[in-house]
């Protein structure tokens, strides 16, 4: 019969105290990159909302407008089950998980922009690769796989 042995997983004081600030630091890093996301959705959302008025008034859009328009209204629908993680108690600690089965559920301000950066990196090496990642990447994000 195989015993633990407790020793090898303890750690010291000093150790716990390095762990515990890695741990706040991360946390208080990721409620600022969702009050960021926030603050921008809520920006976006006062743009588009100006661009509906100027639609309703008959005038035309830009394209550059028409995008932010269709970006702006894509994030409040994705918004919808975002907002269920946050009410429902506890439910918030699935909410990797999800992200990991559905990487397009959150509203694009929320999206961490390093992250693509860092695939993008990575994925420059191969052209072929890129392009193909990219399309794909397109055709899920169309469909809302």
């Amino acid at each position: 019969m195989f015993v633990w042995d407790l020793s090898d997983f303890s750690l010291t004081r000093d150790d716990w105290a390095k762990k515990f600030r890695h741990w706040w630091d991360e946390f208080k890093s990721t409620l600022q990159h969702y009050w960021f996301g926030t603050k921008l959705l809520w920006a976006d959302i006062r743009i588009s909302s100006r661009l509906l008025l100027k639609l309703a008034s008959g005038k035309s859009l830009s394209r550059r407008e028409r995008q932010q328009l269709t970006r702006t209204t894509a994030d409040i629908f994705r918004l919808v089950p975002f907002a269920v993680f946050i009410i429902v108690p506890f439910m918030e600690l699935l909410l990797p998980v999800f992200l990991k089965l559905f990487p397009n559920m959150l509203p694009s301000t929320f999206q961490d922009k390093m992250k693509e950066q860092v695939i993008l990196l990575y994925s420059s090496n191969n052209t072929c690769l890129t392009t193909g990642v990219l399309y794909y990447h397109s055709i899920l994000g169309r469909l809302n796989l």
